[in-house]
């Protein structure tokens, strides 16, 4: 069993409490060597990285995912539910692309959390400083599509 107390700081135990009377959670460790977290029914599980030692600012994060739902903001499950509906968006995006952008919807609006909490924006996440998505890369999707349906190009 983990113990939770590794990853509680001043900064997120009052968190921590408030999620937890939210939902059942569980840390186990990660086969990968990262944070992450899978929410389920109320049912949490905190994925804990096992080679590396346990960070405050990576658990809160994960436990700022919990937040949005504990305060019924649904930001993938109402972004899944709009692509299903529109068309070509339905066609283009896969579960990976739909995870990934959903997952920095989340971001957007736990960001601002995270760091009135005192965290470093630096830790918010590993590849912060790495650009996603380049103008060039932007450019060839807008000339893949015919008639302007994504840019005014």
């Amino acid at each position: 069993m983990i113990d939770v107390k590794l990853y509680l700081d001043d900064a997120n135990r009052c968190l921590w409490d408030t999620m937890n009377q939210s939902f059942h959670i569980a840390i186990e460790y990660s086969s990968e060597d990262c944070y992450a977290n899978y929410l389920q029914n109320g049912n949490c599980i905190i994925y804990v990285p096992r080679m590396k030692e346990p960070d405050s600012a990576s658990f809160t994060h994960e436990l700022l995912h919990l937040y949005l739902p504990c305060h019924n903001t649904f930001i993938g499950g109402t972004f899944k539910g709009m692509l299903k509906e529109t068309k070509p968006l339905n066609i283009i995006f896969d579960n990976g692309l739909y995870d990934h952008v959903s997952n920095s919807l989340e971001h957007i609006k736990m960001l601002p959390l995270y760091l009135k909490m005192g965290y470093p924006i630096d830790k918010f996440l590993l590849d912060y400083n790495e650009n996603k998505l380049t103008d060039d890369e932007v450019d060839r999707l807008c000339k893949s599509y015919k008639k302007g349906l994504f840019c005014s190009k």
